[in-house]
């Protein structure tokens, strides 16, 4: 099974900083009540921004999101969690 259907779209840098300013709104605005963010920071957002790889040039950007999709595939947790998945939620994998 290819991976390529499922990474294309991942690697579209168009929408980055959107979905950053969108993430980070939310965590901004959900973090005083969450303990997991309590005496954290600018930490989480900072993890974030790691995350989605805004600090990575796109010339770059394609063969990271492509290796870590191959890196995931036929992986044994991604196995498991798909699995979690179905039979607690009802997504077919």
């Amino acid at each position: 099974m290819s991976s390529k259907p499922y990474s294309e779209p991942l690697t579209s840098t168009a929408l980055t900083p959107a979905l950053f300013a969108l993430a980070s709104s939310q965590v901004t605005m959900l973090a005083p009540n969450l303990p997991c963010f309590a005496g954290q920071g600018s930490a989480p957002l900072e993890q974030l921004r790691k995350r989605l790889m805004l600090h990575v040039p796109e010339s770059e950007l394609r063969e990271r999101v492509r290796a870590l999709v191959f890196a995931s595939h036929d992986h044994i947790n991604t196995y498991l969690y798909d699995r979690f998945q179905r039979m607690s939620n009802g997504i077919a994998f």
